[in-house]
């Protein structure tokens, strides 16, 4: 799964509800798509199946405030 926001601030507060109802981790990662800046929000694996891009994205954890 993959959404798009503009802004860090709805990119932060959407995947740290995601990760909560989830139970799981979530990442954002700062794009360039089509001459535009924004944010991608994913859902990641386990830490230990985590490859490419997934580690160079900022985790959101379940606990993590809004």
């Amino acid at each position: 799964m993959s959404n798009r926001y503009t802004t860090w601030k709805e990119a932060h507060t959407a995947p740290a509800k995601l990760a909560r109802l989830l139970g799981r981790e979530t990442g954002i990662l700062g794009t360039k798509e089509f001459g535009k800046e924004g944010f991608n929000v994913y859902t990641l694996p386990q830490a230990k199946n985590r490859y490419g891009f997934e580690l160079r994205c900022e985790i959101v954890a379940p606990g993590d405030p809004i």
